[in-house]
């Protein structure tokens, strides 16, 4: 059974009569209206006369009484204290001593049971121990490995700080938001006849009374709290009376939205601090920096000009377009103060600059100015980087929300491509690379990685266009020799995509830049003996396979024999090679007899069987085709079916295809289509 909505303190909530637990329920007025309540459990039985109360009423006092509870004194007080209490746990460190004793007295029977069998003494029972004893060790290393991250574990104040500071800035209406503030910070809450008591997981011994009277006036949902927190703690726009007089309003786009609050979308951005030269000093401060394109201060309203404040309005709306100044007028939480100063540390720093040295050009413009953001980013790439990759991968999927720019966007998907690729998890790696390409970002390693994927797939022009995508990246700036690298290595790699779509002059132009960038680069000498044998120059192959040998002889012996078969005629990929006679006619005779069968199964979209009959009879047309032969079923309205020959960019196939086509039946090509592509999409 599920509920109609959820009862968010269904466990924690009871009643303050007789204590029982207070559960969900639910009634229908006359209109067909559902509403929804908490009902002592007594009552269900008539043994307790406590009236139910309004769901929306109790969840809402509870929530905004909970996070006005989050002073800046209370944060601090519990964020020490979980600290020092973590700090005087030594259990984790008794259990690791004890793991590695047990580690030393498994590892001392294995090596009793190895000097046995060294004797020759070799039975089931010494094999069944051998086993067990090798099981024993495998789960003891495993725990002492966990048991050792337990005892280097710290917790500090400072990260405690930030998670319960986080709570005061989420969304108040979100369910989600609302069950992880219940189930964090809400012990339990005892509903009496005129008053709530709630008691906190940050501190027990006291409890908060709300007085009934005060639930009941607030109406529900509108209910803030009885805290003394400021107006923009709330959503929607600030009530009249809360606005300091002298205050101007103006909206602020969606987009910004998160740079003051994220439940915010009215604010007061100039309020009367000195008489009436307010306007005259926000303009001083607003102008203390340069920045191009903003509107020059003589355009700015002054005092005593007419209509001065419906000119400031539409000024600062005008400035809403630069983030900076924006992140500039928000009010910095002790999250803020937390993360930038944890940016800031020297440990913090060196990992930033390890990540930086990698992913340079993609990372340092992402989350600009956000420190939480890049906090959160880099634990993310710790994780990653240790191959601690589902920690890694929830970290960044925290991220989502946070991303506004581009930038933030392109680094986002490149990081969750970056874990999916590590877990090869191919398809989801391609989706990530793919659309982080769509912002425009000017990393290489994304381009690189997709065009490495399409390249061993034969899909040679997409990969060309990746490649291409990767060199471009390094466009507009002198690279150093890593880059030199790089870019030459993109080159040789261009130019053997190339050599494979039978285009001989660019791959030779290619692999001529790419000695240009960075002339001591043996692995180019593969590209290189495969392209000269494709254009009989034996010379230059014979050089290039010698530089191979000496420098690469694990690759050498599987570049030669394709230079040998190019040279003998017979490698498919370069060569073409008539099929013969007999098994065309063969394949022809075979299709005649099962077409109407085929057709059949077609129209029952039994696909999988036919293309598995069609691969077999080609693979007979074939035999010296080395690779798989695979074939897609085309549907046509016009005709009926027809095949999609792939040849993957290989001469045999795309003549022997040519062969095969030209000696279809009359009878067959009008009702079947056939069509030869280079590769299946």
């Amino acid at each position: 059974y599920k509920a109609e909505v959820p009862y968010l303190l269904s466990g924690k909530l009871f009643c303050g009569v007789c204590g029982a637990p207070m559960t969900g329920t639910a009634g229908t007025s006359r209109n067909h209206t559902r509403y929804y309540y908490y009902i002592c459990n007594n009552r269900r039985v008539k043994a307790c006369d406590k009236k139910s109360v309004k769901l929306d009423l109790i969840e809402d006092v509870v929530l905004h009484s909970t996070l006005d509870a989050l002073t800046d004194e209370k944060i601090a007080y519990v964020a020490a204290e979980i600290e020092r209490r973590c700090a005087e746990n030594s259990d984790a460190v008794a259990l690791l001593a004890s793991l590695r004793a047990q580690l030393a007295e498994v590892e001392k029977q294995l090596k009793n049971i190895g000097a046995a069998i060294a004797q020759g003494i070799i039975t089931e029972t010494t094999k069944q121990m051998l086993m067990d004893a090798e099981a024993d060790r495998a789960g003891l290393r495993q725990q002492i490995e966990r048991a050792t991250v337990q005892t280097t574990l710290e917790v500090k104040a400072e990260a405690v700080a930030y998670w319960l500071d986080s709570f005061r800035y989420g969304d108040r209406k979100d369910p989600g938001f609302r069950k992880q503030v219940f189930g964090a910070l809400v012990h339990s809450v005892f509903v009496y006849e005129d008053y709530l008591k709630i008691i906190f997981n940050i501190d027990k011994a006291r409890a908060v009374v709300v007085p009934f009277s005060a639930v009941q006036n607030a109406g529900g949902s509108d209910f803030v709290g009885t805290g003394n927190g400021s107006y923009l703690d709330g959503s929607g726009s600030p009530k009249k009376e809360d606005i300091p007089k002298g205050c101007l309003l103006f909206c602020c786009p969606d987009k910004y939205s998160n740079h003051l609050n994220t439940t915010v979308r009215w604010t007061v951005v100039c309020r009367r601090l000195d008489g009436g030269n307010s306007i005259q000093n926000f303009r001083k401060k607003f102008f203390s920096e340069s920045v191009p394109g903003r509107v020059r201060p003589e355009q700015t309203p002054v005092p005593g000009r007419p209509n001065r404040r419906k000119a400031l309005v539409n000024f600062l709306r005008g400035a809403m377009i630069y983030p900076k100044e924006l992140t500039a007028m928000k009010k910095e939480t002790i999250a803020d103060k937390i993360a930038k100063k944890t940016f800031h540390s020297e440990e913090f720093q060196k990992s930033w600059a390890v990540h930086m040295q990698a992913f340079g050009p993609i990372l340092a413009p992402a989350f600009e100015g956000d420190y939480q953001s890049r906090v959160h980013l880099t634990a993310a790439l710790n994780q990653i980087s240790r191959k601690n990759l589902q920690a890694g991968f929830e970290k960044l999927k925290l991220l989502k929300e946070k991303c506004e720019t581009n930038a933030d966007k392109a680094a986002w998907l490149f990081f969750m491509g970056l874990c999916f690729d590590m877990a090869g998890m191919t398809e989801d790696m391609l989706v990530c690379y793919r659309q982080a390409a769509e912002f425009h970002h000017r990393f290489y390693m994304p381009y690189m990685k997709v065009a490495k994927f399409y390249q061993q797939g034969c899909m040679y022009d997409k990969a060309e266009e990746n490649f291409l995508a990767a060199i471009h990246c390094f466009d507009g700036k002198g690279p150093d020799l890593q880059e030199k690298r790089i870019i030459s290595s993109a080159y040789t790699s261009l130019a053997t995509c190339l050599t494979m779509m039978h285009r001989y002059p660019e791959a030779e132009a290619a692999l001529e830049t790419s000695r240009q960038l960075y002339p001591e680069a043996p692995g180019r000498s593969a590209a290189e003996a495969v392209l000269y044998a494709a254009l009989g120059r034996a010379e230059e192959m014979e050089n290039s396979l010698a530089i191979l040998r000496q420098h690469a002889p694990e690759v050498w012996p599987e570049v030669q024999q394709m230079t040998d078969r190019i040279r003998n005629g017979t490698e498919e990929l370069f060569c073409p090679i008539e099929p013969e006679a007999e098994n065309v006619a063969a394949f022809w005779n075979w299709f005649r007899v099962r077409e109407e069968e085929m057709t059949a199964l077609l129209e029952e979209e039994e696909y999988d069987e036919v293309i598995d009959d069609f691969e077999e009879q080609l693979a007979l047309v074939f035999p010296y085709v080395k690779e798989e032969l695979r074939i897609n079923i085309l549907i046509y309205k016009e005709c009926g079916f027809g095949l999609c020959l792939p040849d993957y960019y290989a001469v045999a196939l795309t003549e022997g295809y040519r062969y095969l086509l030209d000696a279809c039946p009359e009878e067959l090509a009008e009702k079947w289509k056939f069509e030869v592509v280079h590769y299946t999409k």
